[in-house]
């Protein structure tokens, strides 16, 4: 049960036709790529609030460079149930294209946790989409 709301939730994030402020999505080609979404290496999130160390690896599956803004980007927490927690995330990034050029490509997005949005102990998940892509990662709120 709790995969498929996870796998719903993905999909759902995936699926969001807002307009962005670099531009409408809907309009982008598909990335032809990969991602994998990942923390820092020893990093956690905390929390009671402060920087997410968050890595977002695109894996060119062409010979050719592939444009995307950082805008782009649909990020969300859901807890061990599968619901979104609101407002638990502030982005704290400069908006800026992404160039898929080399046979991988690693983009930090600026990201923070809200102070009293998590709890310590507790099972989250951090979901990413960017057009057609969608990853998470796994993690324990420290």
């Amino acid at each position: 049960m709790r995969h498929t709301l996870l796998l719903m939730a993905a999909a759902l994030l995936a699926a969001s036709t807002t307009s962005l402020a670099a531009g409408d999505e809907r309009s982008a080609p598909a990335l032809q790529a990969g991602m994998k979404v990942r923390l820092a290496e020893g990093q956690a999130i905390p929390a009671k609030g402060g920087k997410v160390f968050l890595e977002l690896t695109f894996t060119n599956a062409t010979g050719k460079e592939q444009q995307l803004a950082n805008a782009e980007y649909r990020i969300s927490v859901l807890n061990a149930d599968g619901e979104q927690i609101d407002g638990g995330l502030v982005f704290t990034t400069e908006l800026r294209d992404i160039t898929l050029k080399d046979r991988t490509t690693t983009d930090k997005p600026g990201l923070s946790v809200e102070e009293g949005k998590l709890q310590a102990g507790k099972e989250y998940y951090l979901i990413v989409s960017v057009r057609n892509l969608v990853g998470l990662v796994k993690f324990t709120a420290k």
